[in-house]
């Protein structure tokens, strides 16, 4: 069963991810972090639903995945569910799954946005 502050930092993730994933082309975007700590963000908001289509379905975690890999401009994974299930399993002193971290960084600042201050933003050069 998931407590009332799980829900809340999964739902704050899934803003998060939503707001990565209608990032502008025209912006260039860099992920500071490692991609399976990107993947691993993205399947839990994919886990939990609330992603969802322009026709209210729940979006396809390959959909969501390639996405997120396109607007920071990485390559997209074949098989990024497994890359998910891998990140999950981390374990030990200096690999701490992605959202122990998320959570974490959380409950130290309630207003923070950890998944969007791990990205580095550029404008793009556009001719006048």
């Amino acid at each position: 069963m998931i407590t009332q502050e799980e829900k809340n930092v999964r739902e704050h993730l899934v803003a998060e991810v939503d707001t990565l994933l209608h990032t502008s082309p025209k912006k260039v975007v860099r992920w500071k972090g490692t991609m399976l700590d990107l993947i691993e963000a993205v399947h839990t908001a994919y886990t939990t639903g609330l992603l969802r289509d322009e026709w209210g379905n729940p979006r396809l975690f390959k959909v969501v995945a390639a996405r997120a890999c396109v607007c920071v401009g990485h390559k997209r994974y074949k098989n990024a569910a497994v890359m998910a299930a891998s990140a999950r399993r981390r374990k030990g002193l200096r690999s701490f799954p992605f959202m122990t971290r998320y959570t974490y960084m959380l409950s130290k600042n309630p207003n923070a946005t950890p998944l969007l201050d791990m990205l580095e933003t550029k404008h793009e050069n556009t001719p006048q």
